[in-house]
């Protein structure tokens, strides 16, 4: 059975694995792409790179500020991971200009958003939504669909909740991490499970092998999800515990000592092998 399928998008250039996961529901024949909604934004101005912007953020990322660069080095030279490049939303293969809608969205707080009434009201005779990159959604977009809205976390949410994606794992020295498919709630990452995947990254040297992992997997979560969706809804299954809030701000010195003795080997290990 093919479902309709309304896109909620942080903006008009999304990973190359979200695109994968809605092709292949297409492909699959679960469910069909009818609009997209990307927020209206403005763009803000380039920020002045001088001295105060540079010190501004050694403020922000503290200890973590040699590793960022160290990243920023990496992407440079091995370029981003092919699963998360930013490609243009039209990339979907279903997906032209007259699908995509640019509506309102309202922040009630820093990190939670309403979409307009308008974006609400075309979503009421959609079967389900699939939400990415626009933050943690507030109010009635959350039941104007069918079926609710879905979205990905690349984490296990009985274990890990916030992110960076995958990072508290590899740094825990975790054999496994996870995938979750939920349904969203206006609680982080506390919405009922859809579908998840497990993951093997015992053998995964670096963070970046990691995320690479961890997004192939998300790929085919959407497909799992709307497998499940009959006549009668869409189970979901309401995890007995959730795991701690996670955020880039709680990687202190000695986080990001620990870190960097985990991947300092890993990628030596890497380029021997390469």
């Amino acid at each position: 059975m093919s479902h309709s399928l309304a896109l909620l998008l942080g903006s008009r250039r999304v990973p190359r694995w979200v695109v994968d996961a809605i092709d292949r529901v297409e492909r699959n024949g679960t469910g069909c792409v009818e609009n997209v909604f990307v927020p209206e934004t403005t763009s803000p101005a380039s920020p002045d790179k001088g001295l105060r912007f540079y010190v501004d953020q050694v403020r922000e990322k503290g200890c973590w500020t040699p590793v960022a660069a160290g990243q920023k080095l990496v992407g440079a030279v091995l370029g981003p991971l092919p699963a998360l490049e930013r490609v243009p939303v039209m990339t979907i293969d279903s997906v032209d200009e007259e699908r995509i809608e640019t509506c309102g969205l309202e922040r009630p707080s820093e990190h939670r958003c309403e979409l307009s009434a308008s974006a609400v009201d075309a979503l009421t005779g959609t079967d389900v939504a699939f939400h990415w990159g626009i933050g943690i959604l507030t109010g009635e977009v959350l039941s104007a669909p069918e079926h609710g809205v879905l979205g990905v976390h690349q984490g296990n949410v009985r274990e890990y909740r916030g992110g960076p994606p995958g990072f508290w794992e590899y740094l825990h020295g975790d054999d496994q991490a996870g995938v979750t498919l939920q349904r969203y709630t206006e609680d982080l990452d506390a919405g009922g499970i859809v579908a998840e995947r497990t993951v093997d990254v015992d053998d995964a040297h670096t963070w970046r092998s990691v995320r690479r992992r961890l997004c192939t997997a998300s790929a085919r979560l959407l497909v799992d999800g709307l497998d499940k969706l009959g006549d009668d809804g869409i189970a979901v299954d309401l995890p007995e515990k959730l795991g701690p809030v996670y955020r880039p701000s709680q990687r202190t010195c000695k986080t990001t000592v620990q870190y960097l003795g985990r991947a300092l080997p890993g990628w030596m290990r890497e380029l021997a092998n390469s």
